[in-house]
């Protein structure tokens, strides 16, 4: 944005309508929930299929439309998975320890460089399955990431969603998109858009600065429809403001 007083003053308006620390707390306590169900069943030895009840506690977590969410619910984002397709990923990777131990690498992982590339061999590993974890725009493991850590990872799951705010906000990226790795896009762009923000002076959790981005004022300045090229068939095609696979949150929902 250019004009960069009036954007921290949308901010400092947006925080007096919404609790930074009381959400963060929520999301702290989420953050533990979806770790212990990690921890104690998708990891556990026990060979028992996890069950609906147990899966749709965690998918209310990671997806606004999650069976049992209401309009007051906190929920990462719309992630556009199908309830039934959240359950059986999470007892696939409880019967592919090897899976489920890689994703569990991901998430754990502090260094971005390093948690790239776990991004980039898990697209590999899954590669040709039709199982909603590794599709285009990240948004499985940007709620994964986020639900893990929401301080630190955005809420903002969508790749598309996030190039158009770091276009909006004429960031310098420091990679080429077109060429870069999907673990790169979803990694890189996690930093450069905090940082990004943070160097305007807009201060909170990871979570708090997506909310913010997802207000309606603000999303009202860069969300829309946006043309993009198809690399594979030299054409343009228009997006949907939200196409059936990327994500958005608005105010009654998260």
């Amino acid at each position: 944005m250019s004009n960069q007083h009036n954007f921290s003053e949308l901010y400092q308006a947006f925080l007096t309508e919404y609790d930074t620390q009381a959400m963060d707390n929520t999301w702290l306590a989420l953050s533990q929930q979806f770790k212990q169900f990690w921890n104690e069943r998708i990891l556990s030895a026990d060979p028992a299929p996890i069950s609906d009840s147990d899966c749709d506690g965690i998918v209310r977590i990671l997806d606004r439309n999650g069976k049992g969410n209401t309009k007051n619910s906190e929920a990462v984002a719309k992630a556009m998975v199908p309830q039934g397709a959240w359950r059986r990923m999470f007892n696939e990777f409880h019967a592919n320890q090897k899976l489920g131990a890689l994703v569990y690498r991901i998430l754990t992982e502090a260094e971005r460089d390093r948690k790239a590339q776990l991004i980039d061999e898990l697209y590999t590993m899954n590669a040709g399955q039709r199982n909603n974890l590794t599709g285009p725009s990240g948004n499985t493991v940007g709620a994964f990431l986020a639900a893990y850590d929401p301080i630190n990872n955005l809420s903002m799951i969508s790749l598309n969603d996030r190039r158009a705010i770091i276009e909006f906000l004429n960031l310098p990226v420091p990679f080429d998109w077109d060429t870069a790795s999907i673990g790169t896009r979803i990694t890189a762009t996690n930093a450069l858009i905090l940082e990004g923000v943070r160097a305007q002076g807009l201060q909170g959790s990871a979570r708090t600065l997506t909310r913010f981005f997802y207000s309606p004022a603000i999303q009202a300045l860069w969300k829309g429809q946006h043309t993009v090229k198809r690399t594979d068939k030299k054409v343009s095609v228009t997006v949907p403001t939200v196409p059936d696979d990327e994500t958005e949150i608005v105010d009654d929902a998260g």
